[in-house]
C-alpha cells in the first residue's frame, strides 16, 4: 500500500542528517527532540490504472484499444529484479489517454515504469512513450528489443509534479510506433502509474521496554526435518536452544505449497485467493495489500529485508513497507547473515523490524562439506563420491531430480546438511543480538513458506500437491519477555503470524486480514480459541502418468482429517476429492473418502463455504510468459519443460 523512499544511512552522512532533523522532529516526552531521521514513506494519491474508466481515450489502435491489464517483461538470462509481471495501463501503439486530476497541496510526483512486451513469434520495432502535463511534454522515452530481438526490462521513470501541487491538471499518456508496426498490436504500457506524495513519520527510538521483531523464513524447510521437532539427525542445534525458551507450534499449516503465494500470505495475512499471487502470470503483490512491514513502518519502526529467493523481490512488489530491501539471489545463509549483521549497527538506536528469507534447503541441494558431516557423516565418506557425482549432474533441473530416487538417502542427507548450514548462521545472529544486549528485546519468529517432497507421493520438489510434507511447516515464536518452553498442539496457519506480531508490539494490523492471534502465548494471546480448521491452495499444474492435468487444488485440514479437492483439468467444473485420517494415517497413503462419506461431505461443505468467502482474485491472464520469468522459475524448479501449460516461447492456450 505504501512505498518507502529512504534507506538507512551510515557514517558521516547519517550523522549530518540526524543533526539536521533533530531540530525539526519531536518524539514526545515533554518536548524531547529525537536525533533519529524520520521514516519517509510514499502515499498514493491517484492510481491511474484504477481510474482508467474515468480516462479520456483520445487515440486508440482499432485492433487493440487501451485497457487495464498485466504485462510481463524481461531480457536478462540471470536472476534479475528488473523483469516480471506488473499491472499496467496497456497502450498498444498508437494510443493516447488523458486524465483530469486534482493534485494535493503538497509535494508530489508521478511514478511509473515503462514496459515493452515481446511476442516471440512477432518481435516489434521501436515504441515511443510520452507523458504530457496540460499538453506540455514532460517525459519522452523510446524502447526497442535488444540487438538479438530479446526482452527489455522495466524502465523506471518519474515526473516531478511539485510545480503543479494544489492544482487541477490534465495528464496524458501516449505510445507511438512506426506505421508498419501498428498491425502488430505491440503490448506496451505504463506499469503501476501512480501519483504519490511523501509523508514523514517519527522514527521509534530503541528503549528497554520496546520490542524489536525479527522474522526468519527458511524456504522449503520441512518441520519434520528439524531436531526440535523430533528428527533423528542434529539439523538444528542452535534453533533447538532457542526453542527451550520459546513456543513451538506442532501443527502449523502453510497456505500454499510454493514460494510466491505462501510468502505473500505470511506478509499480508491473506489467503492466496485473496491476495491474488497465485501463479506465474499473477505474481505481483497488489499495492492495496497492507504488508506486515508496512504495519511496522507506520508505527515508526526501521524496516529492513533481504531475500535469497529471487521471486521475492522489488519487481513483484514484495518490498512494500521496507526502507531497505535486498535480493541476494541464490546466496547461502552465511551471506544473508553477514548482510543483516552489517545493517544491524545502523538500527540499534531505533526499534526495528527485520525480515530474512533464507533459501538454503531449496533445490539444488549442495551444502558445505562441514554441514554434511555434521548431520550424516556415515553418508559422505569416500564411498559416497559416485552418488554425489550423480546427484550433482542430476540437479540440472527439478525434473531431473525426480530421477534420483535411487539416491534418495544421499539426496535427503544433502537437504539436511542445508538445514544445518542455515542453523549455524542463524546461531550467529542469536550470538550477536546477545552481545549487543538486543536478544532480550527482540521477538523472533522462525517459519517456512512450505516443505519439500521426497517421493512420498511419487514426486520430489514442491508446488504441485497439497500433502503434509509440503504444508506442515515449522513455527517457533520467541518472546523474551516470557522465555518459557511451550508446546502448542493447536492447529494454526502461517497467516496468523502477522496479527500475532502486531498484538505483541501494540501495533494496529492492516484492515481485512484473515489471520488470528496465535494461541498459547502468555501475555499476547486473546481469549478467542482457534476454529480448528486450516486452508491451503495451489494453481500450479502437473501431469499424472495418464496425462491428466491437475490445476486448481484446495485443502482443508482439521486436527484429525484432511480433504484435498482437485480440479480434473484446466477450466473443468469437475473435481476429485480425497479424504485422509491424519491421526491414523499421517503419511496420507489411504484415501477414505468413499468409506467415510459423511466426513467427506462435511469437510467439502466447509471448503465450499471458504471458497465462497475467499473467491479467487483473478487478474488478466497473459498470452505468454517472458523469458526472464521463465528462467527464474526454472532455476527454482517451478517450471519444467514437460510441466508447462504451453510450449517454451509460444503463446499459452487459454
Amino acid at each position: 500500500m505504501s512505498r518507502n523512499l529512504a534507506t538507512v544511512a551510515s557514517g558521516s552522512r547519517m550523522l549530518l542528517i540526524s543533526l539536521f532533523l533533530s531540530t525539526l522532529i519531536g518524539c514526545g516526552g515533554g518536548g524531547k527532540r529525537s536525533l533519529l531521521p524520520p521514516v519517509v514513506r510514499e502515499e498514493t494519491v491517484h492510481d491511474l490504472r484504477d481510474l482508467f474508466e474515468e480516462a479520456n481515450i483520445e487515440v486508440a489502435n482499432p485492433e487493440a484499444p487501451p485497457h487495464p491489464d498485466g504485462l510481463f517483461v524481461g531480457v536478462k538470462r540471470a536472476q534479475v529484479k528488473g523483469g516480471g509481471n506488473r499491472p499496467v495501463v496497456l497502450l498498444p501503439p498508437p494510443a493516447s489517454v488523458s486524465y483530469d486530476l486534482e493534485l494535493p497541496d503538497s509535494p508530489c510526483e508521478f511514478r511509473f515504469a515503462l514496459g515493452l512486451g515481446i511476442k516471440p513469434e512477432q518481435p516489434p520495432g521501436k515504441v515511443g512513450f510520452r507523458v504530457l502535463i496540460d499538453d506540455e511534454l514532460q517525459l519522452e522515452k523510446e524502447l526497442a528489443p535488444g540487438p538479438d530481438g530479446g526482452w527489455v526490462d522495466w524502465v523506471e521513470a518519474k515526473v516531478d509534479l511539485r510545480p503543479m501541487q494544489g492544482k487541477r491538471i490534465k495528464i496524458t499518456l501516449q505510445t507511438t510506433c512506426s506505421p508498419e508496426d501498428e498491425a502488430k498490436m505491440i503490448p506496451a504500457g505504463f506499469a503501476v502509474p501512480v501519483i504519490v506524495t511523501r509523508k514523514e513519520l517519527p522514527r521509534l527510538e530503541s528503549r528497554p521496554d520496546q520490542m524489536n521483531v525479527l522474522l526468519v523464513l527458511v524456504d522449503t524447510l520441512r518441520a519434520d526435518h528439524l531436531s526440535c521437532y523430533g528428527y533423528s539427525r542434529p539439523t538444528s542445534p542452535r534453533l533447538d536452544e532457542l526453542v527451550t525458551k520459546s513456543a513451538l507450534y506442532t501443527n502449523a499449516i502453510s497456505q500454499a505449497p510454493w514460494t510466491w503465494p505462501a510468502t505473500a500470505s505470511i506478509l499480508t495475512s491473506l489467503y492466496p485467493n485473496s491476495h491474488g499471487v497465485v501463479e506465474a502470470d499473477q505474481c505481483y503483490l497488489a499495492e492495496e495489500a497492507e504488508t506486515l512491514a508496512e504495519a511496522f513502518q507506520n508505527r515508526g519502526f526501521s524496516t529492513w529485508g533481504i531475500s535469497s529467493n529471487s521471486l521475492i523481490c522489488e519487481a513483484q512488489n514484495f518490498d512494500q513497507g521496507f526502507e531497505t530491501f535486498q535480493v541476494a539471489a541464490q546466496e547461502p545463509a552465511n551471506v544473508l547473515t553477514d548482510k543483516f549483521l552489517e545493517w544491524l549497527p545502523t538500527a540499534e538506536k531505533s526499534a526495528f523490524f527485520a525480515y530474512l528469507h533464507y533459501l538454503d534447503p531449496h533445490y539444488p541441494y549442495d551444502p558445505p562439506h562441514e554441514a554434511r558431516m555434521q548431520v550424516a557423516p556415515e553418508l559422505f565418506g569416500p564411498d559416497a563420491q559416485a552418488a554425489l557425482e550423480r546427484i550433482d549432474k542430476g540437479q540440472v533441473t527439478m525434473a531431473a531430480v525426480q530421477g534420483l530416487e535411487g539416491d534418495k538417502e544421499h539426496v535427503v542427507g544433502l537437504y539436511d546438511g542445508e538445514i544445518r548450514h542455515w542453523d549455524t548462521h542463524f546461531g550467529r545472529i542469536l550470538d550477536t543480538l546477545k552481545e549487543k544486549n538486543l536478544l532480550s528485546r527482540t521477538l523472533i519468529v522462525v517459519t517456512s513458506d512450505h516443505g519439500e517432497e521426497f517421493w512420498e507421493h511419487g514426486h520430489c520438489g514442491h508446488s504441485k500437491t497439497l500433502y503434509q510434507e509440503l504444508l506442515h511447516v515449522p513455527l517457533i515464536v520467541h518472546d523474551p519477555r516470557k522465555p518459557t518452553a511451550i508446546r502448542v498442539d493447536s492447529l494454526v496457519e502461517t497467516i496468523d503470524i502477522y496479527p500475532t506480531l502486531c498484538r505483541a508490539t501494540d501495533i494496529t494490523p492492516g484492515r481485512g486480514i484473515s489471520g488470528r492471534v496465535l494461541p498459547g502465548l502468555p501475555g499476547i494471546t486473546s481469549g478467542t480459541p482457534p476454529d480448528g480448521m486450516a486452508f491451503s491452495s495451489t494453481c500450479m499444474a502437473w501431469k499424472e502418468p495418464a496425462g491428466r492435468m491437475l490445476v486448481n487444488q484446495q485443502a482443508i485440514v482439521t486436527d484429525d482429517l484432511k480433504l484435498i479437492r482437485r480440479q480434473k483439468k484446466e477450466g473443468s467444473e469437475e473435481h476429485l476429492e480425497s479424504l485422509f485420517d491424519l491421526k491414523n494415517d499421517p503419511g496420507e497413503k489411504s484415501d477414505i473418502s468413499t468409506t467415510r462419506k459423511n466426513d467427506t461431505q462435511m469437510l467439502a461443505s466447509h471448503l465450499a463455504k471458504w471458497l465462497q468467502d475467499h473467491p479467487l482474485r483473478r487478474g488478466s491472464k497473459q498470452a505468454w510468459i517472458s523469458e526472464t520469468l521463465r528462467q527464474k522459475l526454472e532455476a527454482l524448479g517451478y517450471m519444467e519443460e514437460e510441466d508447462q501449460n504451453s510450449p517454451k516461447g509460444k503463446p499459452e492456450e487459454n
